[in-house]
């Protein structure tokens, strides 16, 4: 369960000069206004937290922020360098929100493929196994992962907690950058990976934690600026804000409704027709089911790991046991491996489903 942490909290001082300054930064990608003049500080010693709705800007800021992306004006300075070198700022390292490791390699290569500056040329293979296996068990104990797997062989889970312990393996390391770290992630990898980032805001790191999960946001972290439309539009202490204030600014609404009188599952039951049923199995063994009617919105809640893609799976390839209607669209977990063909475009990805009906003679 997460908790406030018991360690001192972050307190600015004018006189520390922020490792990381961002002045009026704009970023565009031909018509789209990707960044819009962001200004923020981000101390050594603070975990730094940024949230905002999809298409923010959020992203794209922690690519500047990497040396990925360049901005178009305005400027960006960390570690009092105002451009990146060959291999981004140094000291700067980022943990991707859609994973950057190479699936073809093992867990070692791709650690000494980002960490060839601090592993030797000649004999490299025993020190990235040992810089691997060593921070992985730093940050998550008990993970299961071996050096020698091979990445495209482990759960999304797993390389989650390989592309994070990755990150950090680095003897120069200032700025970690992680961008929605906890998506795929169990409850206690959670909880191990930030009591870590915790330990490396101890140590004077600088960390920026990006997240749509606005309580880790707040029991993490010190500071969070909330982004909207490629503008950073407040900064917060995050002792004093709740995700309500975090929400409104991100430009939500809060609405609360009261259900009409008699109204509740049994009356949804008896008006509309059943759309989806899977039968199931208590932790007993017991059987059960899980139904949706037409017009219900339903959740599978759970921590990792515990049979919720397994539901979805039977739902999508329509298992005899399963009532689902024809009509189904699933948007995997695993969206790089299983929910788009890489090597193909936009237009090839978005229309693979539909291409019976779009072809004049059908399908060739």
């Amino acid at each position: 369960m997460l908790t406030h942490p018991t360690t001192t909290k972050y307190t600015h001082t004018a006189d520390r000069d922020p490792l990381v300054q961002v002045r009026h930064a704009v970023k565009t990608y031909g018509p789209t206004r990707a960044l819009s003049g962001v200004t923020l500080d981000v101390h050594a010693g603070e975990i730094f937290g940024v949230v905002g709705h999809n298409g923010a800007g959020k992203s794209t800021l922690m690519r500047v922020l990497s040396g990925l992306d360049a901005i178009d004006s305005g400027s960006v300075r960390i570690g009092g360098l105002t451009s990146p070198a060959g291999k981004g700022f140094p000291g700067v390292r980022m943990a991707y929100q859609e994973g950057s490791l190479a699936l073809e390699l093992t867990v070692y290569e791709n650690v000494y493929l980002s960490s060839k500056s601090w592993i030797p040329d000649r004999k490299w293979h025993a020190p990235a196994s040992r810089r691997a296996a060593g921070r992985l068990d730093e940050i998550f104990p008990g993970h299961g992962v071996r050096p020698a797997d091979y990445v495209d062989d482990l759960t999304l889970a797993d390389r989650q907690m390989v592309e994070i312990s990755r990150a950090t393996i680095a003897d120069d390391l200032r700025l970690l950058i992680l961008d929605e770290p906890t998506e795929s992630l169990s409850g206690s990898a959670v909880d191990h990976l930030y009591d870590y980032v915790r330990k490396l805001r101890a140590s004077g790191h600088a960390i920026i934690l990006v997240s749509h999960r606005l309580r880790e946001i707040l029991s993490v972290c010190d500071r969070v600026a909330v982004m909207k439309d490629g503008a950073v539009v407040s900064i917060h202490s995050a002792g004093s804000v709740t995700e309500q204030d975090l929400f409104l600014a991100m430009g939500g609404e809060v609405a609360i409704e009261k259900p009409e009188h008699g109204a509740g599952h049994a009356s949804v039951a008896g008006a509309r027709p059943v759309a989806v049923n899977v039968p199931m199995a208590t932790v007993d063994g017991a059987p059960t089911q899980i139904v949706a009617y037409k017009g219900e919105v339903i959740g599978l809640a759970g921590i990792a790991g515990q049979g919720q893609e397994r539901v979805l799976d039977r739902l999508w390839r329509r298992k005899s046991d399963v009532q689902v209607s024809p009509a189904l669209a699933y948007v995997p977990g695993d969206r790089q491996r299983s929910g788009i063909l890489p090597i193909w475009n936009v237009a090839r990805n978005l229309t693979i489903t539909a291409l019976p009906s779009l072809g004049r003679n059908g399908m060739r």
